[in-house]
């Protein structure tokens, strides 16, 4: 014969407060794993935090140790610093001079050692080589362009004969405290398409440029000028007005390059 079952209980006994009990311990139950999961991905975090400590310490002490002996065993390390100009090639650095520059000086420093690689360099890239005659056409004023007229027409004439002009500048000093005229010395060294150096259309260069007071009304067109071509490439202001380069001095008979001259 069946059990009989009671309303709302088996065999007259009720089973709700057994239910809450039994759904506690397992709400309970809940709560102790998740606090012991947090718990081991606590430990997971703390371990791999001071693994990463142990390890960067073990590398600060290798460190010390490689200082300390290179500082008792005699070597000296010297920190050694290139320049590389726009077509790869390693430049050597220009000497301190003997009398700091100001921040503003500095700028225009920068400014006419890449003017004059980009005005006097040819490349066999006939786009590179328009690049740069547009980076020249940037930093000069209408007046200093109209001077480079024929300067620019006798490149061209070169490049498309196959010659080839790598530029190394040596030096770029301002004269007087206003600095608004320079003198660069570079080495410029011609070959033809075989490579073949030459002698003839290469030399020693000392020039000087004259550059725009940031301040005066030349200036202040050539900015207007740009900024009504949105032409936004020459943001310091920074304009050759006035070249002067007379006929270089040529190779010693010794040297086939400026590489062969040393530090120019």
């Amino acid at each position: 014969m069946p059990p009989k079952v009671a309303d709302g209980g088996l065999n007259g006994t009720y089973l709700d407060a057994h239910k809450g009990i039994i759904a506690d311990l397992n709400r309970t139950e809940q709560a102790r794993q998740q606090r012991s999961n947090e718990l081991a991905r606590a430990w997971r975090n703390e371990r791999r935090a001071w693994t990463v400590v142990l390890v960067e310490a073990g590398v600060i002490v290798c460190l010390a140790g490689i200082i300390g002996w290179l500082a008792t065993s005699g070597i000296l390390v010297v920190g050694y610093m290139t320049r590389v100009d726009a077509h790869g090639q390693e430049q050597p650095l220009e000497s301190v001079p003997t009398k700091p520059m100001k921040v503003e000086h500095s700028v225009t420093h920068g400014v006419l050692w890449a003017w004059v690689e980009n005005v006097r360099w040819i490349t066999e890239d006939t786009v590179l080589f328009g690049l740069m005659w547009n980076k020249v056409q940037d930093f000069t004023t209408t007046a200093g362009m109209r001077q480079l007229d024929n300067f620019k027409r006798d490149q061209k004439q070169r490049q498309a004969k196959g010659r080839r002009v790598l530029v190394r500048v040596g030096s770029v000093l301002p004269i007087g405290t206003e600095a608004n005229s320079w003198v660069v010395e570079w080495c410029e060294e011609a070959r033809d398409l075989h490579g073949a150096f030459l002698r003839e259309e290469s030399g020693l260069y000392k020039a000087t440029l004259r550059v725009a007071d940031w301040q005066s009304k030349t200036a202040k067109d050539e900015m207007d000028l740009r900024r009504r071509q949105k032409n936004w490439r020459n943001t310091y202001g920074v304009f050759v007005d006035g070249i002067n380069w007379p006929s270089p001095r040529p190779f010693p008979q010794e040297k086939d390059g400026c590489d062969s001259l040393g530090k120019p």
